[in-house]
């Protein structure tokens, strides 16, 4: 009779509905030690609850109620994995909603930035027409036209520094890509060359102007070119080449050979011998650029050149 009962007992645990489903887990991406300690506390309350479950089972005081709340208690209990599952479904919506509101966030700063760019372009039209070339002129007249005409220069050369303005491409411009460079060259750099005492290296203008352009970048033979056309097109700079072969963008009615030889000299009268890092010093101009200020002032005969070692 006992060996009956056993092995009915074993072929009833080997029947798939006693040894239940079993479940493989793969943590390729991490997470196996966070899963198995959230795994224990689930299966730690569900053992809790079904305890508690029994036990009200039992007791004959215990009331329908309270059954039915240990039921539920032990059902929620023993969700460890639809928990997690419900968690990370709940983080997914949550960040589809963070996703889509910043995507909307984002079109409307791309809807916004459409709007400035077209006013830029709009605002540099105007100020390229004719009408602002004339009160441009007026400036010799009475003072509010100056003022007015100052006004309309100092924003032109705002627009340029933030980069906004529309740049002069080949497909634009076509055959007469350098001029119109030139031009703009013009436009740009005229404020900035007479604000660093009317002379600029040309490789400084370089990366002034193409960092304006932002993606639009101006090959350094275009550019060179460019230059060369300063006077033939009757502009207010001019590119000048240097005994060593500096080039340097120049105004001609602010730095001048006199003008130059002038400023040295009274450096020279006021501050005693000077070096060529002192002429930088003081001209606010890069080293190269100093020493070609002091060869031009000694091959005019106003200065001498001591290289002994006192």
């Amino acid at each position: 009779g006992s060996t009956g009962e056993a092995a009915s007992e074993a072929s009833a645990a080997e029947t798939p509905e006693a040894a239940g489903v079993v479940i493989k887990l793969s943590f390729r991406g991490g997470g196996s030690s966070q899963f198995y300690t959230a795994l224990k506390e689930a299966l730690n309350e569900a053992a809790g609850a079904a305890e508690a479950a029994g036990a009200a089972a039992d007791s004959p005081r215990a009331a329908p109620d309270a059954r039915e709340q240990a039921r539920a208690q032990a059902q929620r209990a023993g969700g460890g994995i639809s928990t997690i599952v419900r968690t990370a479904h709940a983080t997914e919506r949550a960040r589809d909603v963070t996703l889509q509101s910043g995507f909307a966030d984002l079109e409307a700063l791309t809807a916004a930035a459409d709007e400035m760019v077209g006013l830029a372009e709009h605002i540099a039209t105007q100020l390229h027409s004719p009408a602002a070339a004339k009160l441009r002129r007026a400036a010799a007249g009475s003072e509010s036209d100056a003022a007015s005409a100052a006004r309309v220069d100092a924003f032109r050369q705002y627009l340029l520094d933030l980069g906004i303005d529309s740049p002069v491409t080949k497909d634009s411009a076509g055959a007469v890509f350098h001029e119109e460079l030139a031009r703009e060259l013009c436009d740009y750099l005229e404020n900035y060359v007479s604000q660093r005492g009317g002379t600029v290296a040309l490789v400084d203008a370089y990366c002034l102007y193409n960092r304006a352009r932002e993606f639009s970048l101006v090959y350094p033979s275009d550019f060179v070119q460019a230059c060369r056309r300063f006077e033939a097109l009757g502009l207010s700079l001019r590119l000048r080449e240097y005994p060593s072969g500096l080039l340097a963008i120049e105004d001609p009615a602010t730095a001048s050979d006199a003008q130059i030889a002038e400023r040295i000299g009274a450096y020279v009268q006021s501050f005693g011998p000077v070096t060529a890092n002192d002429v930088a010093a003081l001209e606010d101009c890069p080293l190269t650029l100093a020493e070609e200020r002091l060869g031009l002032c000694e091959r005019a005969g106003l200065i001498c050149r001591d290289e002994s070692v006192e």
